[in-house]
This record gives structure tokens, sequence and C-alpha cells, in this order.
């Protein structure tokens, strides 16, 4: 990197589950590739991993010499009004932050509070909200004194806790911790028909940033080009709020599982160019910055209709890429619940030898 403002372009290692390039394969990948960092995907406990587990999962990792800066945690059960429940998903999330803290590179938690139960038709929504709220703020607490951040999700579901920069900034405001900001995934902010300029709300506030693309209805975690987010309007705000850190390419679910490398090669490329267009990448520190203010009539138009038609993309339903991302994230994996790095899936296997 050649600057104090440039970011980095990073990978969420989810992009590999299910491939031949699940665990340290998938990280060497991302190395040769040419990306600057990684995000690891945790998708089990750490708090059952023993010692031998552990050190191997961290030792691995750190071998492939590309500094790990975010580690996703997805905790879904925040606002169960059962307390064995909601317990274990606090520690669960805890344990995570000891894991981050295991790497010195580590900046933050991506941390996704989840949904309402019961589509808000059972508990009162400010029960649960109240709980999601004191559960972060339990968490957020355990990684300050670590020296992380906790950067939150935006969701673009219909029961999401946080789902627009009126609930982002109010959750913000209630958790009061200055370690708790914002993860900005753009495509999630173009399929809610968040304006671009209205990013600047995030001011000082914005942890960790996402990049996928979308068709604008349905959530896609494609490689960018491949939908119509407008890449460039976004990654400009989110530039002029101050924002220096890392920007991490999530992929999920190509048409052919045995065609994700090339995926993730056609998407380093393009969020590189995007990211040195915006002038906050590596060679393109000389190149002339585009305003944010000059945003496309075209942009401002589609966000104008989409929020004049808002039910509309809702009313169609979760693309197909959705579900099965909730089918993957609920898939039982057999014990122990921790992939050894450079190991294939037991669902590559199954795959594997169901095809034989």
């Amino acid at each position: 990197m050649s600057g104090d403002s440039d970011w980095k372009l990073g990978l969420i290692d989810s992009a590999w589950f299910g491939s031949e390039f699940e665990g340290l394969a998938g990280l060497q990948q991302a190395r040769r590739i040419g990306f600057d960092s990684l995000d690891l995907f945790v998708g089990f406990d750490p708090g059952r991993m023993t010692t031998a587990e552990r050190e191997a999962y961290v030792n691995g990792a750190k071998s492939v010499d590309i500094p790990i800066t975010s580690l996703v945690c997805t905790c879904l059960g925040l606002n169960d009004f059962n307390p064995a429940i909601r317990g274990y998903h606090i520690e669960r999330a805890t344990n995570v932050v000891e894991l981050a803290a295991a790497f010195p590179t580590v900046q933050n938690l991506c941390f996704v509070p989840g949904e309402y139960m019961f589509q808000q038709k059972l508990l009162p929504p400010s029960l649960e909200w109240n709980l999601v709220v004191d559960a972060t703020r339990d968490v957020g607490k355990h990684a300050a004194a670590r020296g992380l951040d906790l950067a939150i999700e935006l969701l673009p579901f219909e029961f999401a806790f946080i789902r627009s920069l009126d609930t982002m900034e109010r959750f913000l405001d209630e958790v009061r911790l200055e370690n708790v900001k914002a993860t900005v995934d753009i495509s999630h902010m173009w399929l809610m028909r968040i304006l671009p300029a209205e990013i600047g709300r995030l001011r000082g506030r914005i942890a960790h940033v996402h990049i996928a693309d979308c068709d604008g209805i349905n959530h896609g975690d494609l490689p960018p080009g491949r939908g119509n987010t407008p890449f460039g309007e976004y990654i400009a705000a989110i530039r002029d709020t101050g924002f220096v850190g890392t920007a991490s390419v999530e992929l999920e679910f190509p048409p052919d599982p045995s065609g994700m490398l090339a995926w993730v090669e056609e998407a380093y490329l393009t969020s590189l160019q995007l990211l040195m267009d915006a002038g906050v990448h590596s060679t393109s520190r000389q190149a002339g910055r585009a305003s944010t203010a000059s945003a496309a009539p075209f942009t401002e138009q589609l966000i104008t209709q989409g929020r004049a038609d808002s039910g509309h993309w809702l009313a169609n339903g979760p693309s197909w890429r959705s579900w099965h991302l909730a089918i993957r994230l609920a898939w039982p994996r057999p014990a122990p619940r921790v992939l050894p790095l450079g190991s294939p899936s037991p669902r590559y296997i199954q795959r594997r030898t169901r095809a034989l």
C-alpha cells in the first residue's frame, strides 16, 4: 500500500465454502491472486475448540502471510426469549472476540444481529430490540477490552433489526459504545435504496466495508459488474466520510461451484479497479476524485422510484441465493465443528462422493 489513507482490498473466506479450496488452500489462493487481507467467517463456536484445535486454526491462518483484519460473527439468537439460548449466543460471540484477539492484525468483528422472531406478530418488537441492544453492549465491552471494534451489518430483509440508516443510527446510539460501529455492505445499501449521499450520516462510525453486486432486487453476493450496483458513487461517499480501512469482497454460490476460483479472480480485478477509480487504493493516489455530490441522475431516479414502491422487491420474496444461504448456515456439521485449514468440508466430500 502506498499511503496512510489507502484502503485494503480483502476477501471473506466464505467464498470458498463448498469448493475444493475451502480451508487453507483458499487462503493461499487469495494471497496468490493479490488480496491485501482476509476476513474469516466463524460459523463455529471457538469455545468448543480444544487448545490444539485453536492453535492449529490460528497458526494455519497466520502461515499464509496475509493479514486477517476481520472475523465475521453472525449472532441470530441475541433476541431469543429463552434465557439459556440467548445466553449461549452471547457467550459464543465473546468466544469469537477471544479468537479475534489471537490475531494481532484483526481490527473488528463484523457483527450480524439478525431478525425479529415470528414476523413481529408474537413478541413486542421493543422487547426483542432491547434484548439485542443489551447483548451487543455486553459483547462490545468485551471487544473493547481486547482493542477491537464491533462492526454492525445492515441487512436488506424485511424483519432485520438493522435495515435502514435510521435503525443503524438508533442502534449505535442506544448501545452507547465508541467501539461499536457500522459495516457498510454496498449491495445492501443499494437493495434498500439508501442514497450514496446519505452515507455521510455515518461519518466516524464506519468500521468495515463489504463489496458485492446484486440485481437491485434480490440479494446476490455477485462479483462487481454482474449486477447494477452503482459502486462508484457509494465508494466515493464512504471515502468522503473519512473512512480508511478494509473493503472485503463477499461472494456466494456461483452457478458452478467448481468455478469459484474464476469468480474470486474476477471479483478481485473488478473490485481493485473500483477502489483505484475512487482514489483509495495504491497507484490511484494521483488520480482525480469524483465528487460524491455528482451522483448520476440515473441512480437518483432508480432510488426514488424504489422508495415510491418500497414493497416491490420484498413482495417478490427472497432469491434462491438467500434461501441457499440460510440452508448452508443451518446445515449441521459433524463434530468437531471446526474445519481444519486445508481440509475439504464434509459437504464437499459428500458432493464429490455423490458425483462418482
